[in-house]
């Protein structure tokens, strides 16, 4: 997962709540969410605590392994509406 400071918007909009989370769906993640919420509180200043789901709410942060894409160096995190 790029950095951050890497990301780029694109259509639609997404805000972080005081409920927000990062789900994750596959527990092979966990060491990138962890890096990922140290990377938020340091940045936005709010905790964000990481679980294991299948979905999301609004305001979460969801990440899943894209099997179809091993070995890349980038990648996306869609956003729904949600």
């Amino acid at each position: 997962m790029p950095e951050i400071r890497e990301w780029k918007g694109n259509a639609g909009t997404f805000a972080p709540n005081a409920g927000s989370r990062i789900v994750i769906k596959d527990a092979e993640l966990q060491e990138m969410a962890d890096a990922f919420a140290k990377d938020y509180e340091a940045i936005m200043g709010q905790t964000l605590p990481v679980v294991t789901a299948d979905s999301a709410n609004a305001g979460d942060f969801f990440l899943c392994a894209d099997k179809r894409r091993k070995g890349t160096a980038g990648g996306r995190l869609p956003y729904d509406g949600r």
